[in-house]
């Protein structure tokens, strides 16, 4: 497996994630900028792999385009 990173992946991490935010933060983990942020993108990564996830398995739950997107595909 390559290490390059494609360029969408970057632009859609810059697009969700903009950059370290210690206000995001957990308490524990204030000290450690590089784990922290690291851990909060992690979050937000499977956050959004099961929004598209429950997207593609024909639900709106919890996604925040309520709808949108079955509309444009029915």
């Amino acid at each position: 497996m390559s290490n390059e990173i494609p360029t969408i992946i970057e632009e859609l991490y810059l697009g969700l994630y903009p950059g370290p935010d210690p206000k995001q933060w957990p308490e524990y983990l204030r000290d450690d900028p590089v784990q922290a942020h690291g851990l909060l993108s992690f979050y937000r990564g499977l956050q959004l792999g099961v929004r598209l996830c429950t997207v593609c398995l024909g639900g709106t739950k919890g996604f925040p385009f309520r709808g949108s997107c079955r509309a444009k595909r029915d």
